[in-house]
């Protein structure tokens, strides 16, 4: 579980590096470009996408606990 913690760490990190990006773009400067904003609005799309699919996987995972698909790699990838 300290794996997945750190996972959820880092992704969350991630995600608040693109929001404080994007703040702090919001506050530099009276103009900002389009093409500054359309950046960090991909980064941000990108990561939560990756979120999204970080979290089906682990939801998959874990329905696999308990059944003939439980291993010892799964549970250490866990």
């Amino acid at each position: 579980m300290l794996c997945f913690t750190y996972d959820i760490c880092l992704v969350i990190g991630v995600f608040l590096s693109c929001s404080i990006k994007l703040k702090s773009c919001l506050l530099q400067a009276t103009q900002v470009s389009s093409s500054e904003l359309q950046d960090v609005f991909q980064e941000t799309s990108s990561n939560i996408f990756q979120i999204n699919a970080n979290v089906v996987t682990l939801e998959k995972s874990l329905q696999s606990l308990g059944t003939s698909r439980d291993t010892a790699e799964l549970r250490q990838s866990l």
